[in-house]
């Protein structure tokens, strides 16, 4: 049986640790959206999990590579990878561009960019285990007694992972807050989510879309005001106009 002090060290003791976990990685996530760190690696990682585990086609592998390839790896990229290279993105257009039909290679294009994240990652994880030890780790997620249990009971996880994953895209969905990088990690943000396996990802894409919608009939509405008032304008200029007349003849 574990003590607490121990079940504090492990539960984030290494990279590998907390990959096992999915809410111990929607944990680490938040900490570094919410610390506004750079959460580029674990995204990535996240991502590209859910890309070498899809049942698509090449031709659609292939996109979702170059998408990838945009985000995280190429020079001006809205969420690049630390340590990613100009080396590292010629390697991957060559195999895009050369070798995409060979599914295997295809599917294990971001290796090495994935170890890079996995290092930058690794160095995050141990300020994060810091912030635990000095009491700060409930700030980003549940206490260790209910993260230890979520390690066996995979219904506790879901709901964890759930709870989580909705708080943080609707703080990136705020309309406040619309921007072409924030759109970038937002769009980031829910691929991840997906990869953990949130359930919430479809009902609030859903309500975006919903939003959107309002948005749009809002929109009509003010133009059919706008219109409306112009031809109030219109008829009352009418008038005046009338009346001048009838006044000049007066």
């Amino acid at each position: 049986m574990l003590t607490g002090k121990l079940i504090l060290l492990w539960l984030f003791s290494n990279l590998r640790t907390v990959r096992e976990s999915k809410a111990r990685f929607a944990v680490l996530l938040n900490w570094l959206l919410g610390e506004r760190r750079c959460a580029c690696a674990a995204l990535l990682l996240l991502v590209t999990d859910g890309y070498r585990g899809a049942s698509v086609p090449i031709s659609t592998l292939r996109r979702w590579a170059y998408e990838i390839q945009s985000t995280f790896l190429t020079p001006h990229a809205a969420l690049k990878l630390t340590h990613a290279d100009e080396q590292m993105a010629n390697d991957i257009d060559h195999i895009l561009l050369h070798e995409y039909e060979k599914e295997e290679i295809l599917r294990n294009v971001f290796r090495k960019a994935r170890q890079k994240a996995k290092e930058e990652l690794t160095q995050q994880l141990e300020e994060f285990q810091v912030k635990r030890q000095v009491g700060l780790g409930t700030l980003y997620g549940p206490d260790d007694a209910v993260l230890h249990t979520a390690s066996v009971d995979k219904a506790q996880e879901q709901v964890i992972v759930e709870r989580i994953t909705l708080q943080l895209l609707r703080g990136l969905a705020a309309p406040d807050c619309a921007t072409d990088a924030r759109a970038a990690l937002l769009a980031a943000v829910v691929c991840a989510c997906t990869a953990l396996g949130a359930r919430c990802v479809i009902k609030l894409q859903l309500q975006l879309q919903l939003q959107l919608q309002l948005q749009l009939q809002l929109q009509l509405q003010l133009q059919l005001q706008l219109q409306l008032q112009l031809q109030l304008q219109l008829q009352l200029q009418l008038q005046l106009q009338l009346q001048l007349q009838l006044q000049l003849q007066l």
